[in-house]
């Protein structure tokens, strides 16, 4: 019998305001994930990628990764995401971690490669960058997922041929056709290589866990969608969030403890008020529409402190103001600039796939 359990992007550092307090919870989560392991008796415990939110993270971030694997009973094995690699030249966190506590405890993986570990064989296959992988097949992007595929044939292949014995599971940090993201569109909206899932039974594995996308779930017979430990962002609000525990063929989602992100609508030229949940402990996003005439009437520092004082942990407003011509959004140059990103969305009514996340990676990488 093997009993697996399985996280992934834990996004250490993630953060748009309570940065300490952030980091308290992402540490937590990935703290949680460890010790349901223990509890549960588990024979490996098997992380995804993506340790941190930057691929140059600080000290402070780094340490919230390792600190709870130090002493670790249980071992782990843990591959690169996309945000774990800086260059090729360059060791990510989750290798430097694995350098600093000596192999011992953390198993890292940049490559791909077999891993035989608490009676499976883990077959990784780490994030790399598509410019590689063009690189090693015909140039194109059409030759990715081809590539990804033989690679994951040729693990599969090695684990049959040295540990036939082993249940055989692939650990992957890419995103896979036929998935949804967290905002429900599908994974086809990413302008990123796609792992055909449709693939994976007919390979062999007893069991598939892919991260990178943090919307967990069952996406065929033998492959999962791994999700992340907690919420991290407002897009990720109505997912459950946690961690995987993988017995002998079947795979348990295990909701884990973490803040709340909440959003709240209101619609001021309908008249209406939204009653407003419990917002205790939780990182709240205030949206609301209201005519110019409306919006001169509205006090957003009354907003947050009515919010602050119901138990909110944090207040984000975003307004969108409804004039004759068109809607805009008021105070554009007021706002933080992860604010205004999200108001533009709000008031223009374009969803560009990705837009949220890529406008906020460039801002967090050029404000380090």
């Amino acid at each position: 019998m093997t009993r697996l359990l399985v996280v992934a992007d834990t996004h250490i550092g993630k953060s748009r305001d309570m940065y300490a307090e952030r980091l308290a919870d992402q540490e937590s989560s990935w703290q949680q994930a460890l010790n349901l392991a223990v509890a549960h008796n588990c024979d490996a415990v098997l992380f995804a990628g993506d340790a941190c939110e930057l691929r140059n993270p600080s000290s402070a971030e780094r340490a919230a990764f390792q600190r709870p694997l130090v002493g670790y009973p249980v071992p782990v094995v843990a591959i690169n995401g996309n945000h774990d690699v800086a260059r090729g030249d360059v060791p990510s966190a989750i290798e430097l971690v694995g350098s600093e506590l000596g192999g011992g405890l953390l198993i890292a993986r940049a490559n791909p490669g077999v891993v035989p570990v608490g009676g499976a064989a883990v077959c990784c296959l780490p994030w790399v960058s598509p410019a590689r992988l063009r690189a090693s097949g015909n140039g194109s992007d059409a030759a990715v997922p081809e590539l990804l595929m033989q690679i994951a044939e040729d693990l599969r292949e090695s684990a049959r041929r040295f540990r036939p014995d082993l249940p055989c599971i692939l650990l992957g940090h890419w995103a896979t056709t036929g998935w949804r993201l967290p905002t429900g569109l599908p994974t086809d909206a990413l302008h990123e290589p796609l792992f055909p899932v449709e693939e994976l039974d007919r390979m062999g594995f007893d069991a598939c866990f892919f991260g990178h996308v943090h919307s967990p779930g069952r996406i065929t017979r033998e492959a999962y969608s791994v999700g992340s430990p907690l919420c991290l962002d407002h897009g990720e609000e109505n997912d459950p969030h946690g961690c995987w525990i993988w017995e002998d063929g079947e795979a348990e989602f295990v909701e884990l403890d973490y803040r709340p992100f909440l959003t709240i609508e209101e619609d001021f030229t309908q008249n209406e008020r939204t009653v407003a949940p419990d917002v205790t402990g939780a990182v709240v996003r205030f949206r609301y529409r209201a005519t110019e005439e409306q919006a001169r009437r509205i006090d957003h520092a009354e907003i947050r402190r009515e919010l602050l004082a119901a138990g909110a942990a944090s207040v984000q407003i975003v307004p969108t103001i409804e004039r004759a011509s068109r809607a805009r959004v008021e105070n554009m140059g007021a706002l933080h600039p992860f604010d205004a990103i999200d108001a533009w969305i709000e008031a223009s009514k374009k969803e560009v796939p990705g837009l949220r996340e890529r406008g906020r990676q460039i801002l967090k990488e050029a404000a380090a």
